[in-house]
């Protein structure tokens, strides 16, 4: 979910004491609320959001909740973040640029630098990166004087759930006070693969396959270990946020992700619910075969990182794939088109050398070009049939 989506807090629980022995999610009327700061001035002013599912969501709407009470508030990023469509936003290189504006202020500001890139699809992308003088002493004492609190988004997840850090993740800068670790609970039930962002290459510490499925446990074990989103916490507060609590039984195992938490870290989990503005939207599914669909948009992502890493035990790795799926996935592809798309030594689990032959590399770009056109000629005649309903598309074709 993306600031730009509009979306509101339709519902916020925080793990209370019921008596002297029970506990149990209450219901609380603000995320500020839900995080254990009825009063925001006793809140550490520097707060970053790390970890997968909600982080952008819940940082805008946090930053909504402290606006509305009068405070000034800094939204940036030590990572990056989409351009927002909405609200002010200031595009500096170094965040001194933020210190000498006077007077009328808006009370939110979103503030980075640009950097534009294209999707796959060859359309434009406008992102808010790391401005210069982040986490400078000087900088920050200056950035303090004008806004009240500076929340940071300081990881990224590529929109999955649940995420494990890499070796130069999150990006804390050193006067961070607070850190809000996200986790979506749609990863329960989806396997590690699907659901985790880097569990094929930094994952191995929990002890699963790619194809185990996530369970409650599972994030508490992420949520509470130092390798997970307590890295690099080195004393400072810690909240945690359990998103996509949408349905009774995701509350259910709200409560059983905190349930397997220490109990010193249970009484700092909030529950979140969001509603977004309802949009509609088209998703079309492109595949390219003679008689059995086995050539499409999995395939040919396996056969653009086997292009990038010469290794097709690697792009399972970067994918969540297990080897030997993708190995099939391969085969039957090729047998149905009748042509070789790679070759190389399989290499096992330890995999080997891999090269896409030239008449892959040939289909791989056609199909990839066929599917950027297509997806502009869909999204046209979408909008001329389906514009006075405030349409929206994905932002590609499967």
């Amino acid at each position: 979910m993306e600031h730009q989506r509009k979306t509101q807090l339709k519902q916020a629980w925080a793990w209370r004491k019921q008596d002297l022995i029970f506990s149990d999610l209450q219901k609380q009327d603000s995320l500020l609320e839900a995080l254990g700061f009825p009063e925001p001035s006793v809140m550490p002013r520097i707060v970053s959001f790390v970890g997968g599912g909600g982080k952008t969501t819940s940082m805008y709407h946090l930053a909504y909740e402290l606006a509305w009470q009068g405070f000034r508030v800094l939204v940036t990023t030590s990572t990056h973040i989409q351009y927002p469509e909405e609200g002010a936003v200031a595009v500096v290189c170094h965040v001194s640029e933020l210190c000498g504006a006077e007077g009328d202020e808006a009370r939110m500001l979103t503030a980075g630098a640009l950097e534009e890139t294209c999707d796959e699809s060859g359309n434009p992308v406008r992102k808010l990166v790391m401005p210069e003088g982040l986490g400078e002493p000087e900088a920050m004492k200056q950035l303090l004087e004008r806004f009240d609190v500076i929340l940071i988004e300081a990881d990224g997840a590529k929109h999955r759930p649940v995420k494990v850090p890499g070796e130069q993740e999150p990006v804390l800068i050193p006067q961070t006070g607070l850190v809000i670790a996200c986790v979506g609970l749609s990863a329960v039930g989806q396997s590690f693969g699907e659901s985790c962002f880097r569990f094929g290459t930094k994952g191995a510490w929990l002890r699963r396959s790619v194809e185990d499925l996530v369970e409650p446990e599972d994030l508490a074990l992420i949520l509470m270990d130092e390798r997970g989103s307590r890295k690099q916490l080195d004393g400072r507060y810690y909240r945690i946020i359990l998103n996509q609590a949408d349905r009774p039984e995701d509350l259910e195992l709200a409560k059983q992700v905190i349930a397997a938490l220490p109990v010193t870290l249970q009484p700092l989990c909030a529950v979140t619910s969001y509603q977004e503005e309802r949009k509609l939207k088209f998703h079309a599914r492109l595949r390219v075969y003679y008689e059995e669909r086995n050539f499409g948009p999995g395939v040919a992502e396996l056969m653009e990182l086997v292009r990038q890493q010469g290794s097709l035990a690697a792009a399972c790795k970067e994918m969540g794939m297990a080897y030997s799926k993708a190995w099939k996935m391969m085969k039957k592809a090729e047998e149905d088109l009748g042509i070789t798309l790679m070759e190389g030594s399989r290499g096992g689990g330890k995999g080997g050398k891999t090269e896409l032959t030239q008449e892959g590399e040939a289909f791989l770009d056609r199909y990839l070009a066929f599917k950027a056109e297509a997806e502009q000629e869909l999204a046209r005649i979408f909008e001329k049939y389906f514009k006075e309903q405030k349409a929206d598309h994905d932002e590609r074709i499967d």
